[in-house]
């Protein structure tokens, strides 16, 4: 099996992980990968493969063991995503 460069952004579907894909769709050596609980953006950079999940345990398993199957290694690691509210969690400052 071959080993490859990868490049993983979590968030991906966000602003600023669709910004990252796109960064390193034009400037990484390796293959780019997109996770996100939401589909595949329409303006998915050229080449950056795409895996959806909901984040649990086992999802984010099946993941590893996908790029681990295709002989990735991972380089770089970009977590945007992330819980700003909802419900009784708040954020920890507010602005005033």
């Amino acid at each position: 099996m071959m080993m490859n460069s990868a490049a993983l952004v979590t968030g991906a579907s966000g602003a600023i992980g669709l910004s990252v894909l796109r960064h390193f769709a034009d400037h990484f050596d390796g293959v780019v990968h997109g996770l996100s609980r939401s589909a595949a953006p329409a303006e998915l950079p050229s080449g950056v493969q795409w895996h959806q999940c909901d984040y649990s345990d086992n999802a984010l398993h099946e993941v590893a063991g996908a790029l681990k199957h295709a002989g990735a290694t991972l380089e770089r690691l970009v977590i945007t995503n992330g819980l700003l509210h909802d419900g009784p969690l708040q954020p920890e400052r507010a602005l005033r």
